[in-house]
C-alpha cells in the first residue's frame, strides 16, 4: 500500500508538472509570437516612415536605402528609435533641406537637441528649419543655433520652447539691426 500511495502522489505531482510545462510553453510561445509581431510591425513602420522620407526630400532609391541604414546606426547611439530618425528626414525634406548629406546631418542635429531640451524630436525638427530661415543661416549652421539654444536654456530661466519662440518673433528684425543670430538667441533668453 505504501509504493502505490507514493506512486499515486508521484503521478499527481508529474501531472501536475506536466501542466506546469505546458503552460510555461503557451506563456514562452505568446511572447515569442509578440516579439516577432513587434519586429515586423516595427520593420515596417521604418519602411513607411522611409517612403515619407522619399516623398519630401525626391532622393532615389539607393539613397533612401543608404539613409535607412544610416538612421538604424543613429538608433544605436542615441536616445531615439529609426522611425523618428526618419520622420525627422521627412520633415528636412518638407523644409527645403536637400541631399543626402544634409538631410543626415539636420537629422543627426536635431536629435541631439530633442534629447537635450524640452522639445520633442518633431518640434524640434519644426523649430530650428524655422530659424534657420529667419535668421538667414546656412544649413551648416543648425547645430550652432542648437548648441546656443541648448547653452542658454541651460544657463538662464528661459526653456528651449521659449528661446525659439521669441526668436522667431524677433528675428527678421534682430538682423535688420546687424545682430548675430547667437545675439537674438541670448535677448530671446
Amino acid at each position: 500500500k505504501a509504493f502505490q500511495s507514493a506512486g499515486k502522489k508521484l503521478s499527481e505531482a508529474a501531472g501536475r508538472s506536466i501542466k506546469i510545462l505546458k503552460q510555461l510553453g503557451t506563456v514562452a510561445g505568446v511572447a515569442l509570437a509578440g516579439s516577432i509581431a513587434f519586429a515586423i510591425k516595427s520593420a515596417t513602420n521604418l519602411e513607411t516612415a522611409m517612403l515619407g522620407v522619399r516623398k519630401t526630400t525626391g532622393l532615389a532609391a539607393n539613397e533612401i536605402e543608404v539613409l535607412e541604414g544610416e538612421f538604424r546606426k543613429m538608433a544605436k547611439t542615441m536616445p531615439l528609435a529609426a522611425t523618428e530618425l526618419a520622420d525627422i528626414g521627412a520633415v528636412a525634406g518638407q523644409l527645403g533641406i536637400q541631399g543626402k548629406d544634409n538631410i543626415l546631418k539636420f537629422t543627426e542635429t536635431i536629435a541631439q537637441i530633442a534629447a537635450t531640451t524640452d522639445l520633442s524630436a518633431e518640434e524640434a525638427a519644426v523649430s530650428m528649419a524655422q530659424l534657420k530661415n529667419v535668421l538667414g543661416e546656412p544649413i551648416e549652421n543648425v547645430q550652432k543655433l542648437g548648441s546656443v539654444m541648448n547653452e542658454l536654456s541651460n544657463t538662464t530661466v528661459a526653456t528651449a520652447r521659449d528661446i525659439v519662440e521669441l526668436s522667431l518673433r524677433m528675428g527678421g528684425a534682430g538682423k535688420t539691426l546687424g545682430l548675430s543670430s547667437a545675439e537674438i538667441q541670448a535677448f530671446a533668453a
